[in-house]
């Protein structure tokens, strides 16, 4: 099955950020990618360039809190139309958004 969309999670911080992955949706597994340098050279290089490299047909969605840390991912990726980006206000607000089973 080949995996048509790539969410990338960054927990957004002064120094670096941390990064994770999630393929094809609400009930995908959630992988560790690793830990980068809180720069947009090293988003850009590092993380999305070798996400194209690697997943060239997967539109990717960037995910992640938005707060002072993470406003200049935000505008860059939105300048350079490198994926969609999807930015959080707060943390109460994305877990009212989410859906809890019960089961």
């Amino acid at each position: 099955m080949k995996n048509k969309h790539l969410y990338i999670g960054l927990d957004v911080h002064k120094n670096a950020n941390e990064v994770a992955l999630a393929y094809n949706g609400r009930n995908a597994q959630v992988l560790g990618y690793g830990r980068i340098s809180n720069d947009l050279h090293s988003i850009d290089r590092r993380l999305i360039t070798k996400l194209r490299k690697n997943h060239p047909k997967t539109k990717l969605h960037f995910v992640y809190e938005a707060g002072p840390c993470g406003f200049a991912i935000y505008q860059y990726l939105q300048r350079k139309r490198k994926g969609a980006a999807l930015p959080t206000t707060n943390k109460r607000e994305a877990l009212t958004n989410t859906r809890v089973s019960a089961d």
